[in-house]
């Protein structure tokens, strides 16, 4: 349902790219600008190897300033919460995740009722287990993304995977962990609203 929805909207993205003159006008970024978004959504995940079942809510706040048209500053929030269920003894864990980061973003077309951007971003972040035990990130990440304005200060925004660079380490010992990912896999897709000022 969610890859229906992603590529209904691009139909209608693509759809206002060439649209009136007075397009560049209405709708866009300038300098100066502010934008808030906040990301949520809320994913359900099996893993037939491990017998597990993991459900988890997020939601991100974001506020960014245009230092030129087409380049925004910004910070960011991150909570996410997620139980997971053990099938073959019935047992759960959950896990906390609180983060927060800065980001920079580069807009391909400022000035167009669509847009696509790339992001470059750092992230520390903490995910604390109900048996008390915990792990830190430090994470670096470029990720790809696109912007619809709805109306003049009313926007849909959607991340999807990202390139992503972390470290960890685990509160209870020495062990340091490193890796290196590329997901752009549709199912992290991640949908958000955001309003300018």
């Amino acid at each position: 349902m969610r890859k229906l929805f992603f590529i209904c909207l691009a139909c209608c993205m693509v759809n206002n790219i060439y649209s009136q003159t007075e397009e560049s006008v209405i709708f866009g970024f300038d300098q100066n600008d502010f934008l808030a978004t906040t990301y949520a959504g809320y994913f359900s995940q099996e893993d037939e190897f491990e017998k597990t079942k993991t459900n988890t809510f997020e939601i991100a706040p974001e506020v960014s300033y245009f230092i030129t048209d087409h380049i925004s500053l910004g910070l960011r929030a991150n909570y996410q919460h997620s139980k997971i269920e053990m099938e073959e003894d019935s047992n759960e864990s959950k896990e906390t995740y609180i983060g927060g980061g800065v980001f920079g973003r580069y807009y391909f077309w400022p000035h167009k009722r669509f847009s696509l951007f790339g992001e470059l971003g750092g992230n520390y972040s903490e995910i604390t287990e109900n048996n008390g035990g915990s792990t830190s990130f430090l994470e670096l990440m470029v990720a790809p993304g696109i912007n619809f304005f709805l109306s003049k200060r009313f926007i849909i925004s959607a991340k999807i995977g990202a390139i992503d660079y972390s470290t960890s380490g685990i509160s209870d010992g020495d062990e340091k962990i490193k890796s290196f990912s590329i997901s752009l896999n549709p199912e992290n897709l991640r949908f958000g609203f955001a309003m300018k000022f």
